[in-house]
């Protein structure tokens, strides 16, 4: 049986082996509980177990369940609700379920529930299936839900005149019935359809609703010729039972015993567009089977990613006997995976469309192991928050979201890339006359470091020199002129494992300047009372300082003055006492950057003040 939980058949198969008299198994005719009429079955059930319920309304008034089950009936399906077929159309609860339901299952029997629709359009089907669940979502519920769909038969019926004046055909109405079952298996439920013969055969397309839903078909008579697949049989509304007054309406259920076959479970499948059947290994008591020898497999869903199913059938020794397993079908594996551009914290990624899919993940593999990079439903993707000058190993897969559920096909071949080095900082200098020696910080991954120099002949900078080690972080820039300015910048190199040599982004340039050379002081002399005139060499710079001391050593009691003229060669400064021997040197400057880089300090002349 299609349509079953496995929980629900297994019930069913207990209640069958309690009640033996009322229960018939491979045989083709069987008398029933309800009349003394004796019912031929079609022949593909000859190794089913048949069962026997009813169906119950609110029109069967008071029913005594616990007599209906002592009476021989295995199982009830009850009325939840229905739609009026008026105009207006409107969704009613069944007055009784609540108590029906109650006492059903006070006596033990299993339930499933129906709902008597007139919808016109899929979202009035759906409206249909979300008030069923609605109502039963504190029950435990057994057997199928049912979409009950027929004619009012009367002139105002809502269905009937949409039928009748061409608003709804075979196709729409499929619909309708197909999107009540589906709402009710996305909530994690049995669904089924019921209908008569001639419904089935003139407004159903029965063949495909069956290929996804159980069917329930009701046809009046001793042996029916239907021609398609169904699980439940309603063949008399005026039965007898103890427990029901007046009559009722008999049904028989046809189920399959489902614990002896053993079927491995079945890996996912890539999408193809086709079907797709794979062949599980089937076991008894540990014995291999046949197929087409002890056993057939019929399929379900088998071709759009999705949930799909295979159900094995056993024949022979193995007759009676079937087992239903599902198996996902999912994309395809991602292709075409490969890096677009890069920097020194992320890598940007591209990679072939997979067919079907609604979105993508991706991932990195970090020290930890492979982590989720993000999602996207797009086939490009930039992957941040990477490390610089490391190496990286990424993947991508599709997905596609199916009634919420996302399937993933396989994950794409991985491929291997770096980051650049990030940007050097804190470059630094320190000057001598001739010499800058230059410092900057050690950049994580870096294998070597470039330095560039300003040429003011070619006016750009240009390769100085490359540090092959990466723990060289300082180079002595020599044989410069004195006074003289100069610019420098330097960028950090990886030589990656895959031979990319990946370049780093130059640090800030950096402006300084050689320091002057020092200046020779001539003379120190006391041309008047506290007065100190001071002459030195001139040399090329930005000005001079002159410093003035008691002490010898300029240790303390000290002053000093600016000369902001270079071609000043004298100055005249004021100390603080007359008859005073006083220390006096001089040392040239030049601006850079704002700050004053000083050249070395003269000799020291002695004089004293008149």
């Amino acid at each position: 049986m299609n349509f079953l939980k496995k929980t629900a058949a297994i019930i069913l198969m207990a209640l069958v082996m309690i009640q033996l008299p009322v229960t018939a198994y491979a045989s083709q005719k069987t008398g029933c509980i309800f009349n003394t009429k004796t019912y031929t079955h079609q022949t593909k059930f000859d190794s089913a177990k048949i069962t026997q319920g009813v169906d119950i309304s609110y029109h069967n008034d008071t029913v005594d369940f616990k007599k209906v089950k002592k009476a021989g009936v295995d199982f009830v399906i009850l009325r939840v609700g229905y739609r009026g077929y008026g105009s207006s159309g409107s969704i009613n609860a069944d007055k009784n379920f609540t108590t029906y339901i109650n006492d059903a299952q006070s006596a033990g029997l299993p339930v499933g529930v129906y709902f008597y629709s007139q919808a016109i359009t899929t979202t009035e089907a759906r409206a249909e299936a979300n008030y069923v669940l609605r109502k039963i979502k504190s029950y435990d519920i057994q057997l199928p839900i049912v979409f009950d769909y027929e004619f009012a038969e009367v002139s105002t019926g809502r269905l009937d005149s949409a039928w009748k004046s061409g608003k709804l055909n075979k196709t729409k109405m499929t619909a309708i019935a197909m999107k009540f079952c589906e709402t009710v298996e996305n909530a994690g439920y049995d669904a089924m359809v019921y209908a008569n013969k001639s419904f089935f055969t003139d407004q159903l397309d029965h063949t495909k609703i069956e290929q996804e839903y159980g069917i329930w078909l009701a046809h009046y008579t001793t042996n029916t010729n239907y021609s398609g697949d169904y699980d439940i049989w309603q063949f008399s509304s005026t039965g007898k039972i103890s427990g029901v007054s007046g009559d009722v309406d008999c049904n028989f259920m046809y189920t399959f015993k489902q614990d002896k076959l053993e079927v491995e479970d079945i890996a996912a499948k890539a999408y193809t567009g086709s079907a797709i059947e794979p062949t599980p290994v089937v076991t008894s008591d540990k014995k291999r089977l046949v197929k087409d020898t002890d056993y057939t497999i019929t399929y379900k869903n088998n071709i759009e990613i999705g949930k799909a199913s295979l159900t094995v059938k056993g024949k022979g020794n193995y007759a009676g006997y079937s087992k239903t397993v599902n198996f996902n079908i999912v994309p395809v594996k991602s292709a075409g995976l490969e890096m677009t551009s890069r920097g020194n914290d992320s890598i940007s990624l591209k990679w072939d469309k997979t067919p079907q899919a609604t979105g993508y993940r991706i991932q990195v593999y970090r020290s930890s192991g492979w982590q989720i990079a993000g999602y996207t439903t797009d086939t490009a993707f930039v992957v941040k928050n990477l490390s610089s000058a490391s190496n990286y190993s990424f993947r991508v897969r599709a997905y596609k979201a199916v009634d919420k559920v996302n399937y993933y096909g396989a994950y794409s071949s991985a491929i291997k890339h770096a980051t650049k080095p990030a940007k050097v900082t804190e470059l630094k200098s320190a000057s001598s006359t001739t010499s800058i020696n230059l410092s900057w910080k050690r950049q994580a991954g870096a294998t070597r470091y470039q330095v560039y120099k300003y040429s003011a002949t070619k006016n750009k900078y240009v390769f100085y020199k490359e540090l092959t080690s990466a723990n060289s972080t300082s180079l002595k820039v020599t044989s410069l002129k004195p006074n003289t300015p100069y610019g420098f910048k330097v960028r950090a190199i990886k030589d990656a494992a895959e031979g990319e040599t990946l370049i780093g982004e130059f640090s800030s340039i950096l402006k300084t300047a050689t320091r002057p050379k020092e200046p020779k002081i001539k003379t120190a002399s006391s041309p008047s009372s506290k007065k100190i005139k001071v002459t030195y060499s001139k040399v090329s710079c930005n000005g001079y300082q002159i410093r003035w001391s008691t002490t010898k050593d300029f240790s303390s009691n000290y002053k000093s003055v600016y000369v902001t003229s270079p071609s000043s060669l004298t100055k005249t400064v004021t100390a603080a006492q007359s008859k005073k021997a006083y220390y006096v040197k001089v040392r040239a400057y030049r601006n850079v950057n704002g700050t004053k880089l000083y050249s070395s300090w003269s000799d020291t002349l002695r004089v004293v003040t008149k």
